[in-house]
């Protein structure tokens, strides 16, 4: 043996392949929780948008929360809904047993 092969540095282990990560896998779908089986959301999700929670009104109509919104759907399909982004929302309060407010930052109220 040689002095140069004596003193080589042993050869690299080969790196690892690079880890691929799809932007589905940072956010994992979470599954919805329904009040009673066969409620709807009443709006269809943006994309990268879940819905979490959907519940019932006192007045039959349903109440959805996604990833992104807070959506008040009324008991008539045919009327309109309001659907609230979550970080436009300042505070919620309960007033009664049937009634809650949503106070929002730019001054509007839903009850």
């Amino acid at each position: 043996m040689s002095e140069r092969e004596r003193y080589r540095a042993p050869p690299q282990p080969e790196p690892p392949p690079p880890l691929r990560v799809r932007a589905a896998d940072l956010y994992p779908r979470v599954k919805a929780q329904y009040d009673e089986p066969g409620l709807d959301a009443g709006f269809t999700p943006i994309c990268g948008e879940f819905v979490k929670w959907v519940g019932r009104t006192a007045d039959g109509g349903t109440i959805a929360m996604s990833t992104y919104r807070l959506h008040l759907q009324p008991r008539r399909r045919e009327s309109a809904g309001a659907s609230v982004p979550l970080r436009l929302i300042d505070a919620l309060e309960i007033c009664d047993l049937l009634c809650l407010l949503i106070l929002c930052k730019h001054g509007r109220q839903l009850k």
